[in-house]
């Protein structure tokens, strides 16, 4: 069964692109006909293009280790007094994490357009918990942004800690 990419439009006029399996093309269109989609065109997928595909795709945010190390690395620069946008994209080409990097994309462009940190944190909830949010929001209004950092990196390197510890038990 070969793997197509196709191009479809939907119902809006909307052109989306995706890679399907299926047996030949009419059961390729029948597939994306039900799915309320209409095939535009399509070409037998290389095993690079299915990779490429995929490989954007990760569940989850950088976790509480990831969280751990973004927050000490956000306190030292916004300490050395580093511009919060230069900062966050300093991280972001420094972050293995596609899921992370993408998130911290999106927030540099909210924060380019006008919204505060903590509001372009808040827009991204797998990633930053509603108490991150919170203590950044305090730390931005006080101008204590770089201690707000520290404070998380050691809170979550404590919970961190005793997961681990309660693991090991």
């Amino acid at each position: 069964m070969p793997d197509y990419a196709y191009k479809a439009a939907d119902t809006g006029g909307g052109v989306i692109r995706g890679i399907r399996f299926a047996n030949n093309e009419e059961e390729l269109a029948t597939h994306l006909k039900e799915a309320g989609l209409y095939l535009i065109e399509f070409k037998e997928a290389r095993a690079r293009q299915i990779r490429n595909f995929f490989e954007g795709i990760q569940i989850g945010g950088p976790g509480r280790r990831g969280l751990v190390e973004f927050s000490n690395n956000m306190g030292v620069m916004i300490k050395a007094g580093v511009p919060l946008i230069q900062a966050l994209n300093e991280l972001r080409e420094d972050i293995e994490n596609k899921y992370f990097k993408k998130v911290l994309g999106q927030m540099i462009e909210n924060i380019q357009g006008g919204d505060h940190l903590y509001v372009a944190m808040s827009k991204q909830p797998k990633v930053f918990p509603d108490l991150y949010v919170n203590v950044i929001q305090i730390g931005e209004s006080t101008g204590s942004l770089d201690a707000a950092f520290f404070d998380l990196a050691r809170h979550y390197k404590r919970i961190d800690d005793l997961v681990r510890n309660v693991r090991r038990a």
